[in-house]
């Protein structure tokens, strides 16, 4: 870690940079430095006649190999607010730092420094000795620190909640019944939810839906038939958590509905094809009775007939014939 960036440091500080031991003097640390990693305006003279204990305040050997972490932009009076402001999916309110640490997050006696800064490597310091930020380092593992005037950590402890706020998460979809094909629906079922959760489907634009607290469902409407991707994330409580599922929405082939009384509505609906129509009706003998291009299609004429009525529906573009479907047709 750096030298402290105060001026007050000793010998020994500035050796414990270089990995040198008690029997080494000031000239062997000059002779292991490197004139990049010294501070400016600390070090006028680093080869000449005038080196210096205090030319190498600041200095830091490891700035080139810094590590960053997601920390709270703001600084806590208790250590639960802390833990609570972490939001490393959305980055609300965060900030990126650099640790000369070898964690994911940094430890006690690590030095660590504002990320706008770099690479001058100011130390972070942001008025907040004696109150705590919440941090979430590189395997989003959550923790509280401390950092004294020269920005070394003096306390570090790992928040309390460590699981995912999103432990049970489940999808069911229903296929549309309009001919137009796009009133499908997915229905969401989650629970043990920490926070509040948001939705996109395959990469669109992120959506908070009307959600309950722990537990509950919302439901999407209006799709169409087709496959995809649904992405979820939850922010506002630590920690934050994606997570994604696939989903088919059907095209189905079918009557709607299949059995028609004329005296409340005397029409069907062909639902589940991709393109313009036509139609035959035909009695149980074979003989064709209705022939259209229409959908709805009105069956007002045609009469109640107990073994109901085949129903062959073809399409041109793109050519397809639709399995037979049956038809009753009641008064």
């Amino acid at each position: 870690m750096a030298v402290p960036d105060t001026n007050t440091f000793n010998l020994q500080d500035v050796t414990n940079e270089f990995g040198l031991g008690p029997g080494d003097s000031l000239q062997d640390c000059f002779n292991d430095s490197d004139a990049g990693d010294f501070i400016s305006s600390f070090n006028p003279n680093a080869w000449g006649f005038n080196n210096n204990l205090l030319n190498f305040r600041g200095y830091d050997g490891a700035s080139s190999s810094l590590t960053s972490f997601v920390y709270t932009a703001s600084n806590y009076t208790f250590e639960g607010s802390a833990c609570g402001a972490i939001d490393p999916i959305l980055l609300t309110g965060m900030a990126i730092g650099l640790h000369n640490g070898n964690s994911a997050n940094p430890v006690v006696g690590d030095q660590v420094y504002e990320y706008t800064t770099f690479p001058n490597t100011q130390p972070l310091t942001g008025g907040g000795q004696g109150k705590y930020w919440g941090s979430a380092g590189g395997d989003y593992t959550a923790q509280t620190f401390k950092a004294n005037s020269s920005g070394v950590v003096t306390y570090v402890s790992p928040c309390a909640y460590t699981g995912c706020g999103l432990l049970s998460l489940t999808v069911a979809t229903t296929y549309p019944t309009n001919i137009a094909g796009d009133n499908g629906t997915l229905k969401v079922d989650y629970d043990y939810l920490q926070g509040t959760l948001q939705y996109n489907l395959n990469g669109g634009s992120w959506i908070t839906p009307t959600q309950t607290v722990n537990s509950g469902s919302f439901t999407i409407t209006g799709l169409s038939p087709g496959s995809g991707i649904i992405y979820f994330r939850t922010f506002g409580a630590w920690p934050g958590c994606t997570r994604q599922l696939n989903y088919t929405i059907e095209d189905i082939f079918f009557l709607n509905p299949a059995t028609v009384y004329k005296s409340v509505d005397p029409s069907f609906s062909v639902i589940g094809t991709t393109g313009a129509i036509s139609t035959r009706i035909a009695s149980n003998n074979g003989s064709t009775v209705l022939t259209t291009t229409a959908n709805p299609i009105n069956v007002n004429n045609l009469a109640v007939q107990a073994l109901g009525y085949s129903v062959y529906v073809t399409q041109a573009n793109p050519s397809v014939t639709y399995p037979v479907k049956t038809l009753f047709v009641f008064n």
